[in-house]
């Protein structure tokens, strides 16, 4: 159920496992000194349309520590909890359920959850993501009707420039992160679902998620924990009023967005493939049922309880109906046993019992080793036996480009390799059309097991930006804003700065609306230009890498025009808070804080400074409540204000 408000991280212990992290747990571990903008990194994982959102993580945008997007417990009123555990090794998973609505499929090729470790940094400590969906209730007798949690389906993790914590207590200590699942293959019926889900990190502290978190609210959904005493609501520990989980769904909606896929799940395990299916498989020489027919197996399967095998001299064919336009993009999961092989090749020309044209070719060696084969040089890549992993190959008839990867392009994989498609590995150039795709059993060591097969095309629009401009704010800080009127496939703008006109270099990203014929509005804050010249450009990408940039605009960042000392925020503030200060001229800098007596308690700065706008974190936690004066110093100006601490 889409769900939406407040909940957090509460350390609280019951039959030995850590349920949820206490806003009055503080950590006490080392604190950043000084608090600057830190760009977020590009996903590596490409997210198609979003499908559904089951509520906000961030609900002060802009406003967290050093500009970044603040996830705020409120204490206000009366709220208590941080986060909830979804750890995989102490038994505790979160559940929310979520509605595919009437009119079509949902195809969900990956599933964003939020998270963090507390005292990480803003690089992700996340190792692995479990999955399960259910058709009903979990704790009322659900079904489990895709995944399990001993599949890491982990395609990416990232900063999503927020971070988490109380209105009491700013702090930079739980950086929240996305904990993208690539579930390519996973495809719902209309109807009620739950999804269930857990996590593994590299830190003693969590996985923690954030609940859905509204400025105001404090029931958000109807989310559950699991932990060893069984299902309980997932409550906020002050109001004890329900939480929902934070996550999105992206992929199709209607037809599964492929014009093909299979699952091998309806098969009869035992038995042969085209066999049981000669309308959608057969094999090379069109004889379903053959020898060359390939068995359906249960031995092994990423999404249960079939996969398909394929050992020495099996030979299955997909055929694809001779495209010759637009972009497609097709593959597999596969898992390679220890000291086993596979093969996998695909045809631009087709002709039963004797092949064609051989558009691309590719070997899994036995050890983890992998050699395609093009027109090109042949080139070396690496697999992980025992493991189940996506294999993609990305096809656009119209440049007659290939690309191959491992991993899946879907699922933060790794491109291997781009080609001319027409360049393939038989002799000479083949037709521009992708007509064949065979799975083949080429040595005595092989044995590959293939599950989730798919074929879909990528068509993409460009965007329509109707403005874009940019502006420095009274901070310092370069503000850049841009309209849309239209946008079709938009995954995200990417932001790229020069300095003086020199090379353009990646700062950050914003995600996009997807699909959506609605004007839509966009932002974004650089706060770490010192006084010069910059250009700006925009970079959209859509959701399988196809890109286009905007053009530039420059903009002139001039130095403070005077000597200002900000007032602390928060204030009253426990135990941390931010100071503001501009500095006209370089020289000796100095900002310490003094207790109402006139003892120097803290010294922030002592040192030799450029002119610019400056921002520093002040951790209070060794000291006691009260009234404190924090003063700055420079050869020419004085300036102090107060700020009052309540622990």
């Amino acid at each position: 159920m889409r769900s939406f408000s407040y909940l957090f991280i509460f350390l609280f212990v019951l039959g030995g496992l850590t349920l949820a992290q206490d806003a009055a747990d503080i950590y006490t571990g080392p604190m950043n000194g000084t608090s600057t903008f830190s760009p977020q990194p590009i996903p590596s994982t490409p997210e198609m349309a979003e499908l559904f959102d089951n509520g906000p993580v961030v609900n002060l945008p802009g406003g967290g520590p050093g500009g970044s997007d603040g996830s705020v417990l409120q204490t206000s009123l009366l709220m208590n909890t941080l986060g909830g555990g979804w750890q995989l090794p102490s038994g505790i998973s979160i559940a929310d359920d979520f509605e595919v609505p009437a009119g079509g499929d949902w195809a969900i090729d990956s599933i964003r959850f939020y998270g963090y470790q507390t005292g990480s940094t803003t690089t992700s400590t996340y190792t692995g993501v479990y999955v399960k969906i259910y058709d009903g209730d979990p704790s009322a007798g659900g079904t489990v009707v895709w995944g399990d949690f001993t599949t890491n389906i982990l395609g990416n993790t990232y900063w999503i420039n927020a971070y988490r914590y109380s209105e009491t207590s700013v702090g930079t200590t739980r950086p929240v992160m996305a904990v993208v699942a690539a579930t390519i293959g996973l495809t719902l019926a209309p109807g009620t679902y739950w999804i269930e889900a857990t996590a593994t990190g590299t830190l003693a502290s969590g996985p923690w998620m954030p609940p859905v978190t509204i400025t105001g609210q404090t029931t958000t959904g109807n989310a559950k924990q699991l932990t060893s005493t069984g299902w309980a609501d997932w409550n906020d520990t002050g109001t004890m009023t329900p939480q929902g989980m934070p996550f999105k769904m992206f992929g199709t909606e209607g037809s599964a967005g492929y014009s093909f896929f299979d699952d091998f799940d309806s098969y009869v395990a035992g038995q042969l493939l085209a066999l049981q299916n000669p309308t959608d498989w057969t094999t090379w020489g069109n004889n379903p049922g053959s020898a060359e027919d390939a068995m359906v197996s249960d031995l092994y399967s990423a999404s249960n309880p079939n996969s398909v095998v394929f050992v020495t001299n099996d030979d299955v064919v997909k055929l694809h109906g001779d495209l010759t336009t637009g972009k497609w993009y097709t593959g597999f999961l596969m898992y390679i046993p220890t000291g086993k092989s596979g093969y996998w090749n695909m045809l631009s020309d087709f002709t039963f019992n004797t092949g064609g044209y051989w558009a691309f070719e590719c070997y899994f060696d036995v050890g983890g080793g992998g050699r395609l084969l093009t027109g090109d040089p042949v080139t070396n890549f690496t697999w992980t036996p025992n493991t189940w992993q996506w294999v993609e190959v990305i096809v656009d008839l119209d440049t007659d480009q290939a690309e191959f990867w491992m991993g899946g392009s879907l699922a933060g994989g790794t491109l291997v390799k781009q080609w001319q498609w027409t360049n393939g590995t038989s002799a000479g150039f083949g037709p521009l059309v992708i007509d064949a795709t065979d799975i083949f059993g080429a040595t005595a060591n092989d044995e590959m097991y293939m599950d989730n097969f798919f074929i879909g095309p990528a068509s993409i629009t460009p965007v329509e930006l109707t403005s874009f401009g940019a502006n420095v704010n009274s901070a310092g800080n370069v503000v850049l804003n841009w309209t849309t009127a239209s946008e079709i496939n938009n995954q995200m703008f990417e932001i790229e700065r020069s300095i003086e006109g020199g090379e353009f270099f990646r700062i950050g990203y914003v995600e996009g609306h997807g699909t959506t014929t609605q004007q839509q509005e966009y932002t974004y804050t650089d706060m770490s230009v010192t006084p010069g010249t910059y250009f700006y450009r925009l970079k959209q990408i859509d959701y399988i890498g196809t890109f286009e940039y905007s053009n530039a605009v420059m903009v002139d960042v001039k130095g403070p025009l005077g000597f200002e000392l900000g007032q602390n925020y928060p204030n009253p503030f426990n135990p941390s808070t931010i100071i503001d200060f501009n500095i006209p001229e370089a020289g000796l800098v100095k900002l310490a804080v003094y207790n109402i007596l006139g003892e120097e308690v803290a010294v922030l700065k002592n040192e030799y400074m450029q002119s610019g706008f400056y921002q520093t974190a002040f951790n209070a936690v060794d000291i006691p409540s009260g009234m404190y004066v924090y003063k700055l110093e420079t050869a020419n100006m004085v300036q102090a204000r107060k700020m009052m601490l309540m622990k």
